[in-house]
């Protein structure tokens, strides 16, 4: 799943803001390639072809711009297209259930060191 915001910079180059959820990817396992289960989301900020930063864009308090991915800066109409379009690859269901499994592994983790904590002060540890 992939969106991509494009425009033209007040130099005329074209910038181009690439929002990426990656459901599955490859790895290299001692010679072989394998095909697992991913949830990985991306922000990939390019002009002309030259990546200028990636990750959400950060505010930034500027009379022109209203944000900066990297060196890429984003005018406030810019700014909004590319938070919908991060918005609208954070709605689709498989990254929701993605959050939520990473919630419950996260729970669970902290039930297991309550009860080990629990058991070793049992244990006079």
């Amino acid at each position: 799943m992939k969106n991509e915001i494009t425009w033209k910079t007040s130099q005329g180059q074209n910038a181009i803001v690439t929002i990426e959820l990656t459901l599955e990817k490859e790895i290299f396992t001692d010679g072989h390639t394998t095909t697992i289960p991913a949830c990985e989301f991306s922000i990939i900020a390019t002009v002309d072809g030259n990546e200028m930063g990636w990750g959400e864009p950060k505010p930034i308090n500027h009379p022109i711009a209203a944000a900066i991915i990297g060196r890429l800066a984003l005018t406030k109409e810019n700014f909004d297209r590319v938070k919908d379009a991060i918005a609208e690859i954070k709605n689709f269901p498989e990254y929701k259930e993605f959050l939520a499994r990473e919630k419950a592994a996260i729970a669970a983790d902290l039930e297991y060191e309550k009860s080990t904590a629990a058991i070793e002060a049992a244990l006079n540890r």
